[in-house]
Order: structure tokens, then sequence, then C-alpha cells
């Protein structure tokens, strides 16, 4: 079955910022957010430590 292109962009925001820069604070306001939207999130982390838990 083949994958077709939708028939509108899909808007894409990407996440970046320092250590501490309130970036899982802004993550999780967006994912409990009562907007209507569907939302997807992708996590591609790398470095010496984890990425934070989103509760």
């Amino acid at each position: 079955m083949p994958i077709e292109a939708p028939d509108q962009p899909i808007p894409l925001t990407i996440l970046t910022g320092f250590l501490g820069a309130g970036k899982t604070t802004l993550l999780n306001r967006i994912l409990r957010a009562d907007h209507g939207l569907k939302v997807a999130v992708m996590v591609n982390d790398f470095g010496s430590s984890n990425c934070s838990h989103f509760s």
C-alpha cells in the first residue's frame, strides 16, 4: 500500500536550548494543553546525560 503525501504541509517545531533553559517545561505545557491538536514528540538526545523525564 503506497503512502500518499498529505494535502497540506505538516507543521514542525524543533525545540532546542541550553541545559536549564526550560525545554522540558515548555514541552510539558504543549503536551498538557487543551488545544485540540494532535502532537507527536520525537527525542534525539545525545550527550553525557539522558533527557529529562516528562511528567
